[in-house]
This record gives structure tokens, C-alpha cells and sequence, in this order.
């Protein structure tokens, strides 16, 4: 059987032992392949659930850069800056002949009522 078996190409065993030593091989193949392509699935999905939370980042630092509270508040701020600008001019700006001029009639008013304050009492 041997001489047969090798004349024709055989490994000199019987076909059913043949045959089952293919089968374990191809099964031993196709649970590599399955467990290679099953890393592969787990891998892509941490790396699609990495970018969910990558873009999710991203859309909350849009969301703080364009937060309209913090445009209003700036501008509250620039509101009170140039309203402080603008008193701080006036006060630079000294009284006026207006206020000096009142200053003035008012003392003299009270000197005056104040002499005849004076008087009428003695």
C-alpha cells in the first residue's frame, strides 16, 4: 500500500487519517483567522468610541469659546470702563466758572447773612 500510495504522490496513510489531520488544520486556521479578525473588530470600535470622545471635546471648547455670557459680560465691562473714562475726564477738567462763580455768591451770601446775623443780635 505504501508503494502505491507513493508512486501516486501520497504521505503513505490511509485517507481517512489524512483527511482528519487536514480538518485539524483547517480548523486551527479558521480559529486564528476569527480571533485575528475578532481584535480587529474590538480594535476598531475603541478607536471609533476614542474619536466620539476626541469630537465631543472639540464641540465643548466650541461651545466655550462662543459662550454669550461671556461675550455680555464683556461687554458690561467695556461699558464701565469707558463710563469710568468719561468721569475721570470730567474731574480732570477742574471745576468750572459755573461752580467757582457759585462759590463765590455763596461765601459772600453767608458773609452777608452773617453780619447782619451778627448785628441783629446785639
Amino acid at each position: 500500500m505504501a508503494a502505491r500510495n507513493g508512486g501516486q504522490g501520497g504521505n503513505g496513510l490511509p485517507s481517512g487519517v489524512d483527511e482528519q489531520i487536514q480538518a485539524q488544520l483547517a480548523g486551527q486556521a479558521a480559529a486564528e483567522e476569527s480571533t485575528g479578525e475578532r481584535n480587529i473588530a474590538v480594535a476598531n470600535e475603541q478607536e471609533r468610541n476614542n474619536n466620539w470622545w476626541k469630537a465631543l471635546s472639540g464641540e465643548e471648547g466650541v461651545a466655550t469659546t462662543e459662550n454669550p455670557l461671556g461675550y455680555s459680560q464683556t461687554a458690561n465691562q467695556a461699558s464701565d470702563a469707558t463710563a469710568n473714562l468719561g468721569n475721570a475726564f470730567q474731574n480732570s477738567k477742574g471745576p468750572g466758572w459755573t461752580s467757582i462763580l457759585g462759590g463765590v455768591v455763596g461765601g459772600a451770601g453767608s458773609a452777608v447773612a452773617g453780619y447782619y446775623g451778627a448785628k441783629g443780635k446785639n
